[in-house]
């Protein structure tokens, strides 16, 4: 595998300029022009786009970008992004009709992409086309394979589809350093599909698939791609999350505790790669398996002990930043970020109106599963127990619909919770951003003065986890300190 730094004639495809190079040559910025046609518009009718500039890795959304975009009752629409320089992931949403324009594809710098969205016979086609469009109908049509091809694929299928798709892209006459990237992309979206399989296969068809996954390096496709510049393997999210899938499957079936697999495939990674690809996978790792919001999976300590491991041995600037962010933020001690959320009479709730009680807070979306296991837990195990005059629950939806949010309060919550809601998108998109949010639910336990006292309190559905004993502790350890603070001053 070879993983060396080459650094080739990609700088065309990243628009990242050379020594020298002006301002004024650089293409930046991307341009969406649009045709809704076969559904009516109507008057209140937008389209929320969202872009992620950089993506270092499929489970950050640290830098996550958020805009309303206005449709003409002709269905027509235009969408300026002028400052991106990078490689940007995009969805484009019309949420009234439930569909995509766009769904995590990517557009290159320079970008003036034509959509044609077509609804007829109770289904959506689209048609992309103007500079970036070919490239974006080839990842469209890759990721509909991906997803279609998933449900029944092995290897063997693999090989098939991904020697079609080949042909495919390369037939296009795209540059050279494009249908690298589209090749990766592609190739890590088939990669991940492997993961569900293998989840929901019984044992004996994950043992076959496991078999097949230790020699996945004699493929041809998952050699040619690992042998592309570091420069095109780095900037493929969908690559850095299908080459973190192969390592993860390789250890899946072990019978660790979830700490002891986690630590397994780190180290793994660890010693495997190395430079960008190995920053990149063990970013992906720390905030996705389990998610940083699910650090609560680790003893007491063990997040600070590999976030200042991956901080020490991180290359890559960008990764030592959003470690550095990551670290600081959900340190205790650290000011919980400045939120405002809407109760259902309309009182906006911050971190001000909370003080002067502890507050365990609880960020969950409507369909999460595993948010509805923590309520049902907490209800059972915790809230009984629980001096609701010392602690206050405040259960955060992230849902914009208010009707949709006070229907699910009672799976999601409970009427003895404080209920509120994200009325604005771009506020929750904040609190997300800053704490590199990639999933639910998303716990923390803020003590009186506004202040994380922990970042990862245990999920109560986990067995073995004790919510109760923990919320107990940290009330008693708060004002044990502070009656000794206070004895201390008087003296």
């Amino acid at each position: 595998m070879n993983l060396a730094f080459a650094f080739v004639a990609t700088i065309a495809l990243f628009s990242i300029p050379t020594e020298g190079q002006t301002q004024s040559s650089r293409e930046t910025g991307f341009t969406i022009r649009g045709q809704i046609s076969g559904f009516e518009i109507v008057k209140d009718d937008s389209l929320d786009l969202y872009w992620i500039e950089d993506m270092v890795s499929p489970a950050n959304y640290h830098n996550r970008q958020f805009r309303k975009v206005p449709v003409a009752r002709n269905g027509g629409f235009t969408i300026n992004v002028p400052d991106v320089r990078h490689i940007t992931k995009v969805m484009l949403f019309l949420n009234r009709a439930g569909i995509g324009l766009i769904d995590h594809l990517s557009m290159f710098p320079g970008d003036d992409v034509h959509v044609l969205a077509n609804y007829q016979s109770g289904s959506w086609n689209f048609k992309y086309t103007g500079k970036g469009g070919k490239r974006l109908q080839h990842h469209f049509i890759n990721e509909f394979v991906r997803r279609y091809e998933g449900e029944r694929t092995t290897l063997a299928a693999v090989d098939t589809i991904v020697q079609r798709k080949w042909k495919l892209i390369d037939k296009q006459r795209f540059k050279t350093e494009t249908a690298r990237f589209l090749k990766a992309e592609m190739l890590g979206g088939i990669l991940r599909s492997l993961h569900g399989v293998m989840l929901f296969s019984d044992s004996g068809a994950r043992h076959a698939l496991r078999t097949e996954v230790e020699s996945i390096s004699d493929y041809a496709w998952f050699r040619e791609v690992n042998e592309y510049p570091i420069s095109i393997q780095a900037s493929a999210p969908g690559w850095i999350e299908g080459l973190y899938t192969v390592n993860n499957q390789l250890l899946v079936n072990r019978k660790d505790s979830t700490y002891g697999y986690f630590d397994a495939v780190y180290k793994r990674i660890e010693q495997k790669y190395s430079g960008r690809i190995r920053d990149r996978l063990l970013l992906h790792h720390v905030s996705n398996t389990p998610n940083i919001q699910f650090h609560n999976y680790f003893p007491a300590g063990t997040f600070e002990t590999y976030m200042d491991r991956l901080d020490s041995m991180a290359e890559e600037k960008k990764v030592k930043e959003i470690i550095s962010s990551m670290k600081s933020r959900l340190t205790k001690g650290s000011e919980v970020y400045p939120f405002t959320f809407y109760d259902r009479h309309g009182k906006a709730w911050t971190p001000k109106e909370l003080k002067g009680k502890f507050v365990f807070f609880d960020l969950w979306g409507i369909g999460c599963g595993a948010c509805l296991h923590t309520n049902e837990a907490f209800i059972q195990k915790v809230s009984p127990y629980i001096s609701h005059d010392s602690i206050v629950v405040f259960s955060v939806c992230d849902n914009q619909d208010k009707e949709a949010w006070l229907k699910s309060i009672p799976a999601y919550s409970s009427e003895e919770h404080l209920n509120v809601y994200a009325r604005d998108i771009g506020e929750v998109l904040k609190f997300q951003n800053y704490y590199s949010v990639a999933g639910y639910p998303f716990v923390m336990l803020i003590d009186p003065e506004g202040k994380i006292y922990s970042s990862n309190p245990p999920l109560a559905y986990r067995p073995g986890n004790d919510l109760l004993k923990e919320i107990r502790a940290a009330i008693a350890d708060y004002y044990r300190a502070a009656s000794t603070q206070s004895a201390t001053q008087k003296q």
